[in-house]
């Protein structure tokens, strides 16, 4: 059976756990296009919607105004297969992900494409989109005036399978508590947790005016294998730290092809770019 929901509006709803608008989990199928999520909160996670267990097609949403304590501001997907495409998140916010969080165990069937994440804000890391042990490929979307704390203003991969984002721009975003990481864009392996993610690739990305209090205004990378960058540009960010654009440690391989970094300014080493203990 495969279940609908489209041309719909869920507003102003509240859950003493998940799912403050919309609860869905284990569902074998689910469409949902041209949804509306506005001003929902969730006490746990999942403020607009949390999704667990089901293979779900989702297009057209627009997602405003989202709330929840832990996370996904907006959207929270946890064991599911998913597609994302043409969806836009704002003002939402979390612990963990306010515009939207991908958990351990989820699979993206495809690149998430045609995102507008804007002014959404997280508490600790993730402030347009957080995602856990997971592959995530981006395209064509953007990220713009978001905020987190701890790292990743704009997108924070933690234990990223594979990272790939095409076509994409970072604006405005900013990682704004103390030691902040990644205004832009952070991306962290643990040691020994799990084997090194298979590659970050970063094609035809635009980084702009985005900030960190730590290092890294426009990225910051941690413990990864092979990083490649090509056609991208990076301009007028900063950091209170160390490169104001790009801080990458312990990492086996960076290259970047046709990119350029400019006006860009540290408070510590780097203006530009940080490399420490790239192998």
């Amino acid at each position: 059976v495969r279940l609908g929901l489209s041309n719909s509006h869920v507003s102003g709803n509240s859950a003493g756990s998940r799912g403050g608008g919309l609860y869905v989990a284990f569902c074998k199928s689910m469409a949902l296009v041209a949804v509306e999520l506005r001003s929902n909160f969730a006490f746990e996670s999942g403020g607009g919607m949390w999704i667990s267990g089901t293979e779900v097609e989702m297009e057209r949403l627009d997602v405003h105004s989202c709330r929840s304590s832990l996370l996904g501001g907006g959207i929270g997907i946890e064991a599911s297969v998913f597609s994302l495409r043409n969806a836009s998140f704002e003002q939402c916010t979390s612990d963990l992900g306010g515009g939207l969080y991908v958990d351990a165990g989820s699979t993206a069937s495809g690149a998430l494409t045609l995102l507008a994440l804007t002014s959404n804000s997280a508490s600790s890391w993730g402030g347009g989109l957080l995602s856990q042990m997971t592959a995530l490929a981006l395209a064509n979307s953007t990220f713009t005036g978001n905020n987190a704390r701890s790292g990743g203003g704009g997108v924070a991969a933690f234990e990223p399978r594979a990272l790939t984002m095409t076509g994409c721009a970072l604006i405005g975003n900013v990682a704004s508590g103390d030691g902040g990481l990644g205004g832009g864009l952070m991306a962290l392996h643990t040691p020994g947790l799990l084997p090194l993610p298979e590659m970050v690739r970063l094609e035809e990305v635009t980084w702009k005016s985005n900030g960190a209090a730590g290092s890294g205004g426009d990225v910051a990378l941690g413990n990864l294998g092979t990083v490649e960058v090509s056609r991208s540009s990076a301009h007028g960010s900063g950091a209170v730290g160390n490169a104001g654009s790009w801080y990458v440690h312990q990492t086996q391989r960076v290259t970047l092809v046709s990119s350029t970094i400019s006006g860009a300014g540290a408070g510590g080493v780097g203006g530009g770019r940080h490399c420490a203990r790239v192998l």
